[in-house]
């Protein structure tokens, strides 16, 4: 059985000065949302810009993975957002179904969200990651897709994620 390791994605990222800043702190992952309407989404120039701006100058060799998030918009777009802002991986957060990520050109994670009372109730015991906004996300770069009659992605054993506990500022 492989070594569980815990990994962590900052998102909603702005700008290349919180890019550095969130690599320079250990992450893991940089999250760039180009989720349309959301109050922290990219346009695809503004989402090249800050990477090419976070690029330059970094060694290469230890750099975080450069993560796009998207939910439920067309495929093209997302392969061509991605490739254009030189993007490591999609992580895809709404409903979609296996041949639309059978079209992705970059490897998936996938976003599983549940209530507050789901995770008190049931995921702790599984080791899901909880990270900001009393959110559960779990992803998991995906080789196939599983769905359930509730159209989310079922957690099927608990080596699938880890437990993450933020640090205490206080």
């Amino acid at each position: 059985m492989p070594a569980e390791i815990t990994r962590i994605k900052i998102c909603g990222l702005r700008g290349a000065d919180a890019a550095v800043a969130a690599s320079n702190a250990g992450a893991d992952f940089l999250g760039f949302n180009f989720v349309e309407g959301v109050r922290r989404q990219l346009h695809p120039d503004q989402g090249a810009q800050i990477v090419a701006e976070y690029k330059r100058d970094r060694d290469d060799s230890n750099t975080p993975g450069l993560v796009g998030l998207f939910r439920n918009q067309n495929a093209s777009w997302v392969n061509e957002t991605s490739a254009s802002a030189g993007l490591d991986y999609v992580q895809l957060c709404g409903d979609e179904d296996d041949d639309y990520i059978a079209q992705m050109q970059l490897p998936i994670f996938r976003q599983v969200r549940h209530g507050l009372a789901y995770l008190l109730n049931s995921a702790i015991p599984f080791g899901l990651c909880v990270l900001v906004h009393v959110e559960v996300v779990v992803i998991k770069t995906l080789k196939a897709s599983f769905r359930s009659s509730a159209g989310t992605t079922p957690l099927t054993s608990a080596s699938s994620a880890k437990a993450a506990t933020p640090p205490s500022h206080g």
